[in-house]
């Protein structure tokens, strides 16, 4: 099968997956049978957590189309703090050669 295939090539190629990596992935329901092979290969490359973030364009189009104005700037809290924790732990090595 073809779709394992583009899988190993974005998990070793294309992002570099190492062992205890936190692997985030944001997809469109369309896109599921390729997100599961890219999981399972993240998985088998070393990544310690793989995050499965759902993106359905009807839904944004209808959060677009009827939330109300005061909330067009808000955005979670827990949300942030996710990608910002996810990013940290990604770019931790990174950041301590930094100040070394």
């Amino acid at each position: 099968m073809y779709i394992n295939n583009y899988a190993k090539i974005i998990v070793n190629i294309g992002v570099t997956v190492e062992k205890g990596d936190l692997i985030k992935i944001n997809f469109s329901p369309e896109h599921l049978p390729l997100v599961r092979e890219i999981s399972k290969e993240a998985y088998k490359s070393g990544a310690q957590f793989v995050s499965l973030d759902i993106r359905d364009s009807e839904i944004e189009k209808d959060r677009v189309r009827y939330l109300e104005d005061e909330f067009l700037e808000v955005f979670p809290n827990s949300v942030v703090e996710n990608e910002l924790n996810v990013w940290i732990f990604n770019n931790y090595n990174n950041c301590t050669d930094v100040f070394r």
